[in-house]
């Protein structure tokens, strides 16, 4: 009954997610990382907002970063004069269109799905089974799915670096570019803790 009660929130959630540009989840997204950005930003205010720099409209917080060509209709447009941080130079240093990244599919079903547990789990360390293991890097569903839905949802293609190395996930669709830092992969458990734990 308790997994069939859990299937039945999943499926109501994919429902309202949707596989198509939805302008409100574009917003609703927006905002969650703007939300995010004032929580880790806090003495950083100019990026509390969305700003423009050149004919481009970017977003950040400390994980993910965000280059659009267009301003998301709904928010707020940061007028203040600074020296804002040009999300363009984040992504070219990572040179995410190099021979060291390929092109990767995200199973949008499970990425949704372990976002919403995440949600609802309350501790400070994501668990294993939640983290989206992607070429030998661990990253966080809630930051993968808002990235992707800035970025429209439809269309949008994910790029990850072929090494172990710790380099962000790129995504591209029609609307913009991103990229999504990766976090700290679960330790590793050795034979002779695995045997003491046991």
């Amino acid at each position: 009954m308790k997994e069939l009660k859990k299937t039945i929130i999943y499926d109501i959630a994919l429902k309202k997610c949707g596989r198509k540009n939805n302008k409100r989840e574009q917003l609703t997204s927006a905002k969650a990382l703007l939300k995010n950005s004032k929580e880790v930003n806090e003495f950083r205010p100019l990026y509390h907002k969305i700003y423009k720099l050149d004919d481009t409209f970017q977003l950040l917080d400390g994980f993910t970063a965000i280059i659009l060509k267009d301003m998301i209709e709904g928010l707020e447009l940061n007028t203040v004069e600074g020296a804002y941080m040009d999300c363009r130079e984040i992504i070219n240093s990572c040179n995410p269109t190099g021979y060291e990244y390929e092109k990767v599919k995200i199973e949008m079903t499970e990425l949704e799905q372990k976002a919403i547990e995440l949600k609802k789990n309350k501790g400070g360390t994501i668990p294993t089974e939640l983290q989206v293991h992607i070429n030998n890097l661990y990253f966080n569903p809630v930051y993968l799915l808002r990235a992707i839905k800035i970025l429209g949802t439809e269309g949008v293609t994910a790029y990850a670096h072929c090494s172990e190395s710790k380099q962000p996930i790129y995504f591209k669709s029609e609307l913009g570019e991103a990229i999504v830092l990766p976090i700290r992969p679960p330790e590793k458990v050795t034979d002779d803790e695995e045997a003491n734990n046991g």
